[in-house]
């Protein structure tokens, strides 16, 4: 299985992932499902930023963050104003670390207007120029 990278290009509150694979109900795999969520409920979600600052983040095809992302107030936060006036880079903001199968759990903000999303199972691995070419 290739392993992927979460990506987010916008207002992040909080993003929690856990490393399980569902299937549908009604499956002849519910025993299975049902296994699963007992086995995520004993474990405990992997979280992905920590309040304090951008460790475990990059820019796409890049080492660190772009300037423009700030964790402000324990959330992150793109200064669209820093990149408009001060000329700071943004970019798409992906995990450091790649994840296979996952649920994912967060808190989500945008302004009115905005243009962004999240995306699963970006690679960032030099193959591609953009994460949507993923």
């Amino acid at each position: 299985m290739k392993k992927t990278m979460l990506s987010l290009s916008a207002l992040l509150m909080l993003a929690s992932a856990c490393g399980t694979s569902t299937t549908n109900e009604g499956s002849s795999d519910t025993t299975a499902v049902n296994q699963e969520t007992e086995v995520m409920a004993e474990n405990e979600w992997i979280e992905l930023f920590n309040g304090q600052n951008l460790d475990g983040w990059k820019g796409y095809g890049k080492d660190a963050p772009g300037d423009a992302w700030k964790v402000v107030d324990g959330v992150i936060h793109f200064d669209g104003n820093a990149k408009k006036n001060d000329g700071a880079s943004g970019g798409d903001l992906v995990t450091q670390d790649s994840f296979g199968d996952f649920h994912l759990k967060l808190e989500w903000k945008i302004s009115e207007n905005g243009n962004s999303g999240i995306m699963f199972y970006v690679q960032d691995n030099g193959e591609y120029n953009a994460p949507y070419h993923t």
